[in-house]
């Protein structure tokens, strides 16, 4: 990756998840290149870096749900709860694709797919 994409993608970064100030630079770094063929500079167009610098947040966030849980907790392979009773206790979870359920559990992730919306118009639209 180019050193001004990286910065750009710091500099976003930080600005959206303040709440990893004690990341280092290099280590937001190498996450951007990891993650940076997980975003497409065509589609994303000038909102690349901005969806990159999501990502790597997300990543981190999603990181932390691991560590604080469990990698096969149900904080991340669960579905939002859809209905709950209290009587006999029962839960209904909410069931989704994949991978917008991955991306909800994080206010990054949720930002990045709103981005993507906004920037990927699928193919196939349908009229009512």
């Amino acid at each position: 990756m180019e050193k001004e994409t990286l910065d750009e993608v710091l500099k976003a970064f930080r600005m959206v998840a303040q709440e990893f100030r004690g990341k280092g630079d290099e280590d937001v770094a190498a996450m951007a290149e990891f993650y940076a063929d997980f975003i497409s500079k065509k589609r994303f167009g000038k909102f690349y870096t901005r969806a990159l610098a999501l990502l790597v947040a997300h990543e981190y966030a999603l990181s932390g749900i691991a560590v604080a849980y469990g990698s096969s907790s149900a904080a991340l392979s669960g579905g939002a709860v859809r209905m709950e009773k209290e009587g006999d206790l029962q839960r209904e979870y909410q069931v989704e694709g994949q991978e917008q359920s991955l991306y909800a559990k994080t206010v990054y992730g949720r930002k990045l797919m709103d981005l993507k919306k906004m920037c990927i118009v699928p193919v196939v639209t349908r009229f009512g």
